[in-house]
């Protein structure tokens, strides 16, 4: 890089020249790491920087600055459009005037809208190991902020990741276990704490560790002030579960009917052996049906479950309670499918 600067000076004098200047090869990434301690119920989140640039120089004992701005994600609202319905004769008298090789190409032109494919997290390396021990300073207004890496920084220009710590937050969080017997009759222990920090947290790459073991990895969406998050924290081996299909039958019209109707109960057995009351919920799914010719009904026989669409998530069904150390609890499941002796329903 080269930069030119004519001055015109009536005397001889001595002058001071700052250049700054904005480069496209240098980014940084938000990890993070969460440390349970399951006697406390302490979660540490640890909050990292993942630096890395191939900008052509290295930048040896800089002062760093890391911004939550983000340029390259543009400052203009998009733009949103009219969108018109057409019936397929409108749009094949559009596709002609406009020369559009197919209805498909004129259909991608109405209606999608194009969107900025966001850049892939780079996965972890070596480099955690030297990441700084102090923590940054935090520069915040109302709608961005800055840290101030402390001391001087050094990050070659070879596209290797280097981490520094930014801050760390300590919370109290709740313990409880959660299972989907029917993928995997497993039980996983999950933490639910209320984020205390003053600045939202970017989405990244969370690295598990439980009681000082690495449990593994998983991803955080953006995590705002007095937002609470449940992280999960691998299997529960103090929890077991069972799972069995009891009935399976099925049945096709009659004289009076001509309609198929399946049934399927199924029963699930929760056995808690921690030393201490725990909350565990039972996950499982009623199918929800595409066709108004298709009924499905739950069973009179189930146990009433105490969350229908859990989480916004439709057809899923949960069953949530606190377990005494060494209580056994079991869980009727059953649902009724009704559907017209001549439609095929592959999915059953």
């Amino acid at each position: 890089m080269v930069a030119r600067v004519n001055i015109d000076a009536q005397q001889g004098t001595t002058v001071k020249l700052e250049f700054s200047y904005q480069l496209g090869d240098a980014w940084w990434w938000p990890v993070y790491d969460a440390r349970l301690n399951t006697d406390s119920g302490k979660i540490d989140l640890v909050q990292l920087a993942q630096v890395q640039q191939r900008t052509g120089e290295d930048w040896s004992n800089v002062k760093l600055t890391l911004s939550t701005a983000r340029p390259s994600a543009g400052a203009a609202l998009p733009d949103l459009q009219t969108w018109f319905l057409m019936t397929a004769e409108q749009f094949r008298q559009k596709a002609g005037a406009a020369g559009q090789n197919s209805l498909d190409d004129l259909a991608k032109d109405e209606l999608n809208a194009p969107e900025s494919a966001a850049p892939p997290i780079p996965e972890e390396s070596d480099a955690r190991r030297d990441a700084e021990l102090l923590r940054a300073s935090l520069v915040a207004t109302e709608f961005a902020a800055q840290y101030q890496i402390p001391g001087s920084a050094s990050v070659p220009s070879d596209d290797s990741a280097h981490k520094f710590v930014i801050a760390d937050h300590s919370m109290n969080s709740r313990l409880a276990v959660r299972t989907v017997p029917k993928i995997t009759p497993v039980a996983h222990l999950f933490a639910t704490f209320t984020y205390d920090g003053k600045d939202p947290l970017l989405p990244g790459n969370v690295s598990l560790f439980r009681d000082g073991a690495f449990i593994g990895t998983s991803s955080m969406a953006m995590l705002r002030p007095k937002e609470e998050r449940a992280l999960g924290f691998g299997i529960d081996d103090k929890v077991n579960v069972d799972y069995w299909l009891e009935d399976g039958e099925q049945s096709t019209g009659g004289i009076f009917t001509s309609s198929n109707r399946i049934e399927r109960k199924y029963r699930i057995e929760i056995d808690n052996y921690h030393s201490q009351p725990i909350e565990i919920t039972v996950l499982d799914q009623l199918p929800v049906p595409q066709d108004e010719r298709i009924e499905v009904e739950l069973l009179s026989s189930s146990t009433v479950p105490s969350k229908k669409d859990w989480e916004d998530r439709k057809g899923v069904l949960a069953w949530a309670g606190e377990y005494k150390p060494d209580e056994h609890k079991a869980i009727q499941f059953g649902y009724a499918v009704t559907y017209p002796e001549d439609m095929a329903v592959p999915a059953l």
